[in-house]
């Protein structure tokens, strides 16, 4: 049987998911890429122990708990390319207000 949270540390939570929020919201767009990017390779290098973990967690059988990781990670880091990479060639531009746009390079 699971533990109950109690109302404070549920709000508690609650409050620390906000200002994590915040903060999360201030990082630029290419520094935010560059994380989950990050948290894929090492996710993809730590894909057999996650998928034991989550078959044991889930229930599940270990090609679901495989497939469903590849879902969240997609393909192989190897075969990714960074924000950096993809920004460089190509060019977005993104309106901010009628008379104001930004063009990312």
């Amino acid at each position: 049987m699971l533990p109950i949270d109690s109302e404070d540390s549920i709000d508690q939570k609650v409050r620390d998911a906000s200002r994590a929020m915040r903060s999360w919201s201030e990082v630029s767009p290419m520094h935010r890429a560059d994380v989950l990017l990050r948290i894929a390779r090492e996710t993809r290098l730590r894909f057999d122990e996650l998928v034991s973990a989550l078959a044991k967690e889930k229930g599940k059988t270990l090609k679901e708990a495989a497939l469903e990781l590849e879902r969240y990670v997609g393909p192989s880091s190897s075969t990714q390319v960074s924000p950096r990479t993809l920004v460089a060639a190509t060019s977005l531009s993104v309106e901010v207000s009628r008379d104001i746009s930004n063009t990312f390079r």
